[in-house]
């Protein structure tokens, strides 16, 4: 059986996609404390790899990575459909997300420094 037909249909999956260990490891503690099934990436081609055999309900994605950055993730994410249907939350300390990819749509906006409590309710609101 692999890991995507043995989740339980209780348990939902986050992805963290950050290149900050600390911002990974506060944010998916929280988040198993939740009862989510978390998984971690340092960048965007670290998450795409993780994705290759893995399907989280949310991805939560900062944007400015070195390797692959949140921008070229979303790019990627966006020409595969499986991958597309993934809601993708964006913490992120730019004030400004609009860099030209108005088509690059995301579910949501964290800003970072972000409140628990706010990234918890938009995680759970899109997680079904």
């Amino acid at each position: 059986m692999t890991s995507m037909t043995s989740m339980t249909s209780s348990e939902h999956g986050v992805l963290v996609v950050d290149d900050d260990a600390d911002i990974r490891s506060v944010v998916s503690e929280l988040l198993t404390d939740e009862g989510y099934q978390v998984k971690t990436a340092v960048n965007g081609r670290e998450a795409l790899a993780t994705l290759a055999s893995w399907r989280p309900d949310v991805i939560l994605l900062d944007l400015m990575m070195p390797i692959m950055d949140g921008w070229t993730f979303l790019t990627s994410r966006q020409s595969n459909c499986m991958l597309r249907r993934i809601p993708v939350i964006v913490m992120s300390a730019s004030h400004t997300l609009n860099r030209g990819d108005e088509q690059l749509t995301v579910a949501d906006v964290v800003a970072k420094p972000f409140e628990i409590d706010t990234m918890l309710t938009k995680v759970a609101a899109l997680a079904h």
